[in-house]
């Protein structure tokens, strides 16, 4: 139930969040990360949940293996 805005972690600029898409989650790389206390700056322009919601395994939905999927090679 976000809006429209930004994400910053320990300022660095981590993806834009639109509630149209095509961002549904955001994936923050772990060197961004610091032990101890982390700074997340969330600009909404429009509405707010007013909580955020952290994840070790998220799930994105639909998955495909794509070990299973057949290749194309060029010659």
């Amino acid at each position: 139930d976000w809006g429209k805005g930004v994400v910053l972690i320990n300022g660095q600029n981590l993806g834009r969040h639109w509630f149209i898409g095509p961002q549904h989650y955001l994936y923050v790389p772990g060197p961004w990360l610091r032990r101890g206390e982390n700074q997340i700056i969330v600009f909404e322009e429009h509405k707010s949940e007013e909580k955020l919601v952290f994840a070790e395994n998220p799930d994105h939905g639909k998955t495909i293996d794509v070990y299973k999927l057949p290749f194309c090679t060029l010659l």
